[in-house]
């Protein structure tokens, strides 16, 4: 029932990116986040011993922020993950779709369906305008810095975000997650209400 829930996630997901982008584009982000699909449901089988849910749609769009934020083999390395070669090219298609239709928000942000995302950095790190725009017009998430030092207040700031966005899910992080090594967090959560 899990991974029947979650495969209607992903393709539900998947239909949504679809429209609005034209001809044989209509597929390429949706065959993209299936096949990393794919590859990531074979690594996480191999190394999962209990039953686990889990969204490759928020995976892939972590990915994409990643990659959105990285340069040289490292954007490389996530764009191949990805599968998606011409990553910019439709990372503007959808940033112009969903800047003038908003229909990603629906998708994010729906009674049954929430999903929440937010990279949250050290404060020792400047992040550039143009990255912290990009995250938010095309990504539709944020950045925020925070001091990863006190891991406690870190992981209660992050747990009071995914709570307030999510209908309630708490605790999605823990103070162990985070040290003063930690550079940035990537954060994502989904809710799913089964009707």
């Amino acid at each position: 029932m899990k991974t029947l829930i979650l495969l209607f996630i992903v393709a539900t997901t998947c239909l949504s990116f679809s429209h609005g982008l034209g001809g044989s584009e209509s597929k390429v982000i949706p065959n993209s986040i299936n096949q990393m699909s794919i590859d990531f449901f074979k690594v996480a089988l191999d190394n999962q011993a209990d039953n686990f849910v889990c969204s490759p749609f928020s995976v892939a769009h972590v990915l994409a922020i990643s990659a959105f934020g990285s340069q040289g083999n490292t954007r490389d390395e996530i764009i191949t993950v990805l599968h998606m070669k011409n990553y910019y090219k439709y990372i503007e298609k959808l940033h112009k779709k969903y800047n003038l239709t908003g229909s990603f928000d629906l998708v994010m942000k729906s009674d049954s369906l929430k999903m929440a995302n937010k990279m949250y950095v050290n404060e020792n790190i400047s992040v550039k305008p143009n990255f912290k725009n990009g995250i938010t017009s095309i990504f539709k998430s944020d950045v925020e810095s925070l001091n990863f030092k006190n891991s406690f207040d870190a992981a209660d700031k992050i747990n009071n975000w995914v709570e307030k966005e999510t209908n309630n899910i708490k605790n999605l992080v823990k103070s162990y997650d985070f040290d003063d090594q930690t550079a940035l967090a990537l954060i994502d959560a989904v809710y799913f209400k089964d009707n």
